[in-house]
């Protein structure tokens, strides 16, 4: 009863000044272009001492087993295709940076890794994402044509399907005050 959900721009919030003690912000950071500006209009819709709290995935940190080299090049092509999107999936370990720069303190950095439970689940969306996103992008990639990137959302499709598979990540969660 006492929550109302609103969409809107990280970069406009339609909420005035000072007006929450604490923001939460999961897996959104690395797709975004201006990470700084996200900070900064967190911080003006936070309350004088309010918490952020960031959590993100720091994509060079993945476990995946059993090894399959062309299941592991499929998420180097998501990488890839994230970073030309302007996102950043390496986002996780510039959070404490990014905190301070924007005049966060008393700031709090950590990593966990998330072992996901249903890996044919992750590994169907990140090949959906890879097909959908990589039409216009393949052209620009030399080396690497659409049937190749096909191929390799076969491969990671087959290898989560197989049993005992493991996919981790790891995610940097991290904290900071917007002291007066």
């Amino acid at each position: 009863e006492n929550i109302e959900w609103k969409v809107a721009s990280i970069y406009r919030l339609p909420f005035p000044d000072h007006a929450f003690d604490a923001v939460f912000s999961h897996a959104l950071f690395e797709h975004l272009g201006e990470p700084e500006a996200a900070l900064q209009e967190i911080k003006r819709v936070l309350r004088p001492g309010g918490m952020v709290g960031l959590s993100s995935p720091d994509w060079s940190g993945n476990l995946m087993a059993p090894r399959d080299p062309e299941a592991e090049q499929a998420v180097e092509v998501y990488k890839a295709m994230q970073q030309r999107n302007g996102g950043n999936p390496y986002i996780g370990r510039e959070f404490g940076s990014l905190l301070q720069e924007a005049g966060f303190a008393r700031i709090h950095v950590t990593a966990i890794y998330d072992c996901y439970e249903d890996v044919p689940l992750v590994a169907e969306l990140l090949a959906q994402r890879i097909e959908e996103g990589i039409g216009r992008q393949v052209i620009d990639s030399p080396g690497l044509d659409r049937g190749d990137v096909g191929g390799l959302c076969r491969s990671l499709r087959q290898w989560a399907g197989r049993p005992s598979v493991l996919f981790a990540q790891t995610f940097v969660d991290a904290i900071g005050y917007a002291d007066p």
